[in-house]
């Protein structure tokens, strides 16, 4: 329920503030708040994890510790969910943020856009889509650097698709695939 409430209370927040105008502050506030589950994809494509997911993907439970062959019948029953449930490409974060760019292509140059994801299972993403001011191209055209306007909200779903929001995240259109 707290994982629940650190998740929806943010996303809340910067939907509705993200509705009331192009040149809203940066919700720095907001953003520290649901950092732990975010990741940040710079504009030149590299990822970076947050140390509690990494921590997650280390750590192991205690039934995989006792026997190996308990270890192997876990691994064993993820791999059969994964093949079954999982008809298309994996779906990456630099896949997801190469196709956001793409559709964005005709406005933005690369370099000009921040994501910030959020990962609610596996593969499937929300990302809060930002201009970049402090980026060269947004500083010659004199944006205020002390701000970074959210664009756009973008989500993936177990389909493999990838949904647009322009409101905040209250309505998702479908606008292609995420891979």
């Amino acid at each position: 329920m707290k994982t629940l409430i650190k998740l929806i209370l943010p996303l809340t927040v910067l939907g509705l503030l993200g509705g009331c105008g192009s040149q809203n502050k940066s919700h720095s506030a907001t953003s520290e708040s649901s950092a732990k589950t975010e990741n940040k994809v710079a504009n030149n494509g590299s990822a970076s994890q947050s140390s509690s997911e990494q921590a997650a993907s280390e750590s192991t439970s205690p039934s995989e510790k006792t026997s190996d062959k308990t270890g192997e019948k876990a691994a064993s029953e993820q791999q059969n969910k994964t093949s079954t449930t999982q008809t298309h490409p994996a779906v990456t974060q630099q896949s997801v943020a190469n196709r956001i760019s793409q559709s964005l292509s005709s406005q933005y140059a690369p370099q000009d856009l921040t994501f910030q994801f959020s990962q609610s299972g596996s593969g499937t993403y929300v990302v809060q889509v930002q201009e970049n001011h402090q980026s060269a191209n947004m500083r010659a055209q004199g944006a205020d650097p002390s701000t970074s306007p959210t664009i756009a909200w973008y989500k993936t779903n177990t389909n493999g698709q990838l949904l647009k929001s322009v409101d905040g995240g209250v309505t998702y259109v479908v606008v292609g695939n995420a891979y």
